[in-house]
């Protein structure tokens, strides 16, 4: 299936505890660029908005359900 060896789900559970925290590292430094991240955040804009603003992450940008920006 997929061109997955015979025993890739025998295995599956096995090969993702051996993930480390350095190999996460690794491979977020090579693919992530945290300069073109984009953060979706969804709730209660009353309760939030203040608390987003506050924090100085970036520009907020405020959407309706549709994707179309709200002033």
């Amino acid at each position: 299936m997929y061109g997955l060896p015979l025993d890739y789900y025998n295995n599956y559970v096995q090969s993702v505890e051996a993930v480390t925290q350095a190999d996460v590292a690794r491979v977020a430094q090579q693919y992530i660029n945290p300069g073109s991240l984009a953060i979706v955040i969804v709730g209660d804009r009353k309760t939030i908005e203040q608390g987003l603003k506050s924090t100085n992450i970036g520009p907020i940008s405020i959407r309706d359900m549709a994707g179309r920006p709200i002033q």
